[in-house]
């Protein structure tokens, strides 16, 4: 075989060593790219990056907003006196007396019903006054925030010796009677005096239905 044979022969296997890749090529593509092939790879990386649903638990107490309306329906005794302490958790005094308050409303848990009605920007209902509450463990308690139209108005409708200083301090009986108040920081075994009279009484006026 001549030298210029040799090169067209080598040519010619040049060329069909190309032929079968470029074929073994479109078969590997066409495989890949099958409409099974591509549902298969889709799901198999959806079920091998698919991440169990994270569950947001939280134990902050639940803090109701209340408006006008929703205010006065709270402040309402139902077979029982009802003590209700307005503060704020910019409030230094406020702070202070929450532990005693806590601690009286569980000795007489059973005898009084206990309300905490926060005074605080609307925004502190899912931050800083439920994770106060949390930390006084005040979550078995009804706690509010108060978002009035006219705040001035619901302090004047709580009480008239109220002057809207906090803390404040009220035990409601009957009808939306003040039984006592106490704007500031309350005395602890005063508080409880007045509740063992408030209980002791034979004059207990008749509740609201």
């Amino acid at each position: 075989m001549t030298i210029q044979g040799i090169r067209i022969f080598d040519l010619n296997r040049r060329r069909q060593f190309i032929v079968v890749c470029f074929i073994l090529l479109n078969v590997i593509f066409t495989l890949t790219n099958s409409p099974g092939s591509s549902a298969q790879t889709a799901k198999t990386r959806r079920a091998t990056t698919k991440k169990k649903p994270v569950t947001v638990r939280s134990n902050l107490p639940k803090i109701v907003q209340l408006d006008d309306q929703s205010f006065r329906n709270t402040l309402v005794t139902r077979g029982k006196p009802l003590l209700v302490n307005f503060w704020a958790t910019w409030c230094d005094p406020c702070r202070e007396e929450f532990p005693e308050l806590v601690k009286i409303a569980t000795d007489y848990k059973d005898k009084i019903d206990f309300v905490t009605i926060s005074m605080d920007d609307p925004e502190e209902a899912d931050r800083g006054v439920p994770r106060f509450l949390r930390q006084m463990k005040a979550g078995a308690f009804s706690n509010y925030l108060l978002r009035a139209k006219d705040e001035d108005a619901a302090i004047r409708w709580v009480s008239d010796e109220w002057m809207g200083g906090l803390p404040f301090t009220i035990i409601l009986v009957g009808d939306h009677q003040g039984a006592y108040t106490r704007q500031g920081k309350i005395r602890p075994e005063l508080l409880r005096w007045h509740i063992d009279k408030i209980l002791n009484s034979k004059t207990l006026p008749e509740t609201a239905p």
